[in-house]
C-alpha cells in the first residue's frame, strides 16, 4: 500500500474524510513531490496545489495526484474550496502546527466557518516515525 493510502487509512480511522498538508516535508513524504504547495486528500480528490513554476514539477514527481494551478482571480484558497466540495467531508483537517493565523482564518472564510476545519492532529508525523 502506498504512503498516500496508509495515510487516508489513518484518516479514516480517526473519522477524518479529507485533509490540506501545508508541512512541505510530509507533502515530500506523502506523495515525492519536493516543490512548493499544498496537497489535499480525500477518497473522491487528491491534489498539489500550486502555482505555474512548479506544474511541471508536479506532473513528473507526482504524476497520479491531480495538479490545481493558482492564478490571478483563483487563490489556494478558493482551489481547496472547490475541492472540498468534491471530497462530500464535511470537515477538512488541517496542519495547525504549520498553518498559520492569516491562512486559517483565510481558509475558513472560504469554506464558510471555523466549524470546517479541524486538527489533523499530526497523522503524517506518526506515519513518519520509525
Amino acid at each position: 500500500m502506498s504512503r498516500l493510502g496508509r495515510f487516508l487509512d489513518a484518516m479514516r480511522a480517526r473519522g477524518l474524510f479529507a485533509a490540506l498538508i501545508h508541512g512541505r516535508e510530509n507533502i515530500r513524504y506523502l506523495t515525492g513531490y519536493t516543490g512548493e504547495g499544498w496537497l489535499f486528500v480525500s477518497e473522491g480528490a487528491r491534489a498539489i496545489l500550486t502555482d505555474f513554476r512548479y506544474v511541471e514539477q508536479v506532473g513528473l514527481q507526482a504524476p497520479d495526484l491531480e495538479c490545481a494551478r493558482t492564478r490571478t482571480g483563483k487563490t489556494v484558497e478558493q482551489l481547496v474550496a472547490e475541492l472540498f466540495k468534491r471530497s462530500d467531508a464535511d470537515k477538512l483537517a488541517v496542519e495547525t502546527n504549520v498553518m498559520s493565523y492569516d491562512e486559517f482564518q483565510a481558509l475558513s472564510k472560504e469554506l464558510g466557518g471555523d466549524d470546517k476545519l479541524v486538527p489533523l492532529s499530526r497523522i503524517p508525523e506518526e506515519l513518519r516515525a520509525v
